[in-house]
């Protein structure tokens, strides 16, 4: 998993989804940070086995990502109002 590759994705969604769901998309960012920085790490010093942690701690936001930015999509295309106004 190449964090450059990446990055436009997250970014993406975190854009997307922090249109209805802000805290959330900033603690998955968050998490996604911590975790690709503990998946970089962990490659640098013990080579591909050593990466597993950080890859646990993505996996997760891999899948929360599509989910929160489809559903703030969807509300945003059903109401054509964003946050209300």
């Amino acid at each position: 998993m190449n964090n450059v590759d990446n990055m436009s994705q997250i970014l993406v969604c975190i854009a997307a989804s922090g249109l209805y769901y802000p805290m959330a998309a900033a603690i998955w960012g968050f998490v996604h940070a911590v975790g690709m920085l503990l998946y970089a790490q962990g490659y640098a010093r013990g080579g591909p086995t050593a990466r597993a942690f950080g890859g646990i701690i993505l996996l997760p936001t891999r899948i929360a990502f599509p989910i929160f930015t489809i559903v703030s999509l969807a509300k945003l295309a059903g109401t054509g109002k964003l946050l209300g106004f």
